[in-house]
């Protein structure tokens, strides 16, 4: 099913047969420019240690028809040297459809490629005034990952029940993954090619809050196919020596659990967020070659609101492997990242944020097939940021 021709022959012809009302178009959008500077390993930057400077643009467009319809989309472009390709990416372009079945409730139907709902950040994780940091809790929202976990082309309904004192949202997606070329450099690394293919792919996710606290359980399945390119290998190293183990057809699929919750009061807000990710593979290095490996992360957050301009940030992130067979090497397999931040709102429109990382482990290092050479990392390194961003 191709959902988004669909959806832009479906806007067509709303646009055609509705009258088009100039105070029901909305246009904003963000740009924003920051600097990320590890002390070692390959986080950001074209070698281990090296910074870089991260770009991050937005332009989001919206139009509300008279018949309950509404049209909206988002373009990126976005830029972290030698850790993501640059370019524009197609975020969203969805098309809603708002109903009211029962009282107190609203549904939204929506068609076309939409935001994930996965914990609480990651559906306006691509926005800077919307992230309480620089850099989100690995823990939850891998990096490595951010574009393939971000979006699906498909379809999915959102239910709204409202209480006297309380919110009750549900809201179940079903598509397919966007696939761009860094989800295979960081699966594999470069020297692997071949194509992705997602399968019909679905989420479900649970919130309920009132004024002092949200709660939330989201749930994610995934499946991929893998076709390799020709010579497509992963480096191996043996005694030092540095050996190709080439690729054959794999699938990939992983089932995702996220645990959500937060307490606000006038002065503070604390988050703890829980993650775990359940992975299986077959194929890929053999016809009869199987994998599975679980990771679990927990992320602790506390914000203080000194005034309506700067608030603090302490964050206590931690993320293991809990894989049978896996690696001997303790910082290959869990990281611990203490994070201290502050944010600094200008005015509505300008924010400057500035944090440090104390990091203990690589395990969320993208990928670890591009380093050279494995053995050669620091377990006890740190990640200083900073970032400044313009709204309109």
């Amino acid at each position: 099913m191709k959902i988004l021709p669909l959806l832009l022959l479906s806007s067509f012809l709303l646009i055609h047969i509705t009258a088009v009302k100039a105070n029901n178009f909305k246009a904003d959008g963000v740009i924003s420019i920051g600097y990320m500077a590890p002390t070692s390993n390959h986080f950001f930057g074209a070698k281990a240690g090296e910074n870089a400077v991260i770009t991050e643009n937005a332009l989001k467009l919206s139009y509300n028809f008279e018949n309950r319809f509404a049209v909206s989309s988002q373009v990126t472009f976005r830029e972290a040297r030698g850790f993501s390709e640059s370019g524009t990416r197609l975020d969203f372009l969805q098309l809603d459809y708002r109903n009211s079945l029962w009282e107190n409730s609203q549904q939204t139907y929506t068609i076309g490629r939409f935001k994930t709902n996965q914990g609480f950040y990651n559906k306006t994780r691509d926005i800077p005034f919307t992230r309480p940091s620089v850099m989100l809790p690995q823990s939850v929202y891998y990096e490595s990952l951010r574009n393939f976990v971000l979006s699906l082309d498909g379809i999915k309904i959102n239910n709204v029940y409202s209480f006297e004192l309380s919110d009750l949202t549900m809201e179940l997606g079903v598509g397919k993954n966007s696939i761009d070329s860094d989800f295979n450099n960081t699966i594999f690394g470069s020297t692997a090619t071949g194509s992705w293919d997602s399968d019909n792919n679905y989420y479900t996710d649970i919130k309920w809050e009132n004024q002092q606290i949200s709660l939330g359980v989201n749930y994610s399945k995934v499946s991929l196919d893998y076709n390799p390119g020709p010579g497509s290998y992963i480096p191996i190293e043996i005694n030092g020596m540095s050996f190709p183990a080439y690729l054959i057809k794999g699938n990939y699929s992983s089932d995702i659990f996220i645990y959500s919750g937060q307490y606000r009061l006038p002065d503070w807000e604390f988050t703890m967020e829980h993650s775990v990710f359940s992975f299986d593979s077959t194929g890929f290095y053999g016809p009869t070659s199987t994998r599975a490996s679980k990771i679990k992360g927990t992320y602790f957050q506390a914000r203080y609101f000194l005034n309506e301009k700067l608030v603090l940030l302490a964050r206590y992130d931690v993320m293991k492997d809990l894989s049978d067979g896996k690696s001997a090497i303790k910082s290959l397999t869990e990281a611990k990242d203490l994070t201290l931040g502050l944010t600094w709102s200008f005015n509505k429109q300008w924010q400057l944020a500035l944090e440090y990382h104390f990091i203990e482990g690589i395990l969320w290092v993208p990928p670890v097939t591009k380093t050279t050479a494995v053995s050669v990392v620091d377990n006890r390194w740190g990640i200083s940021a900073i970032q400044l961003s313009y709204r309109f």
